[in-house]
């Protein structure tokens, strides 16, 4: 049955009116539920950003701040020994320890010439250079002459030659942060990458061992390459949660590198360079340092001298390098080195123990072999730092 035209059209209208009100209601309600979701977006988001920032901050700014300190061995403290060193700015913070081997000195060679040059050129390298700016870093590193062993500067580090043996001929402070090097502050560079460049432009006689340190700040970790019996420590909290271990063809030979073939028969290479990926905190404490430290000092030794604060970098490695030094010149302490030496199979002669035999807790003791070894002395001290310690 149709309805009457009239009434369906009064329903009709009453019907549009109805529904044109809802409508609006509809509209201004989805209004105010839009702004006040706005309003709670706009919140969260003031409340996120802070705490986004700050991550932001600690992927990117992350750095090191490094101390130094070097003591030639007091029988080679007017050239300055033969460890060289370097600091940079690049990535947030980069280091490196090479140990001349003192043997070639009986050729009339000076072992320093080769690890001053290898570390000449892994700083340029990690800073960038390439090319012609590399072989101009080997070239300057051949022809320096002089007790110059603190090699990069672009951290700010500074030396000054001392008056006298058993003082440090090189000391200073390296603060080094992101944006410390044009062009390299957030440039990761390979240690290991660094140190075959080195190896490959270090063309002069000698050999050295050698360990590379960069910091990656975006992943927030330290990246290493260690090669022979330099190395490095990583503390936390007051106890050691990386150390790196000698690399040796046996006791007291150390794997290095040397100028292939025009100054050595066989050479070891960045290849065999055992390679470090320590995540970091603010507040960890990384010590590297040449053999001279680990054959005279022990690891709660060192641990008992580590900074508290990122402003004791300095005095920490002097402190730490001076702990080493008297134990080198103690011919009583019973070293790192004489104990490993003693666990090789090398001790006194039977009639160097005979000779030295000692009346001790009641009963007769032989000698046995002991003392430090005296030897250059290469120590870095770096605290991690995030911005906020610092910005």
């Amino acid at each position: 049955m149709r309805m009457p035209a009239a009434p369906l059209a009064a329903t009709v209208e009453v019907a549009s009116l109805d529904t044109t009100s809802s409508l609006e209601d509809e509209l201004n309600n989805a209004a105010d539920l839009a702004q006040e979701q706005q309003q709670q977006q706009q919140q969260t988001e003031q409340q996120q950003q802070p705490q986004q920032q700050q991550q932001q901050q600690q992927l990117e700014g992350m750095r090191l701040r490094i101390g130094a300190c070097c003591l030639p061995h007091p029988d080679k403290h007017h050239y300055g020994g033969e460890d060289a060193f370097f600091v940079s700015a690049a990535g947030g913070g980069a280091l490196g320890v090479a140990d001349g081997v003192g043997g070639w000195a009986e050729s009339g060679i000076n072992p320093a010439q080769y690890s001053r040059t290898l570390m000449r050129v892994a700083c340029a390298y990690i800073e960038g250079a390439e090319g012609e700016e590399l072989a101009r870093a080997a070239a300057d590193g051949a022809t320096a002459t002089g007790a110059d062993n603190s090699l990069g500067m672009s951290g700010g580090f500074g030396g000054a030659a001392a008056d006298g043996p058993g003082y440090a001929y090189a000391f200073g402070e390296a603060v080094v942060a992101a944006g410390g090097v044009s062009g390299t502050a957030r440039r990761f560079v390979d240690p290991r990458a660094a140190l075959d460049a080195a190896h490959r432009r270090t063309r002069c006689a000698g050999s050295a061992t050698a360990v590379v340190l960069q910091l990656d700040g975006a992943k927030r970790r330290l990246v290493a390459a260690n090669l022979g019996d330099s190395g490095f420590l990583v503390a936390r909290g007051g106890a050691i949660i990386t150390r790196s271990r000698p690399l040796q063809h046996f006791f007291d030979c150390p794997l290095q590198l040397g100028a292939y073939p025009e100054f050595v028969d066989c050479t070891d290479t960045a290849a065999q360079a055992e390679v470090y990926e320590v995540p970091l905190q603010a507040g960890d404490v990384i010590v590297a340092g040449s053999d001279g430290l680990w054959d005279n000092a022990y690891e709660h030794e060192i641990l008992g001298q580590l900074p508290t604060s990122a402003d004791g970098a300095q005095s920490a490695a002097e402190a730490i390098a001076a702990l080493a030094r008297v134990h080198a010149s103690d011919p009583e302490f019973a070293s790192p080195y004489t104990r490993e030496a003693r666990q090789q199979g090398y001790d006194l002669s039977w009639l160097d123990k005979l000779k030295g035999i000692q009346f001790k807790d009641g009963k007769l003791e032989l000698a046995t072999l002991r003392g430090g070894k005296q030897d250059d002395i290469t120590v870095l001290v770096s605290v991690v730092e995030d911005p906020p310690a610092w910005a």
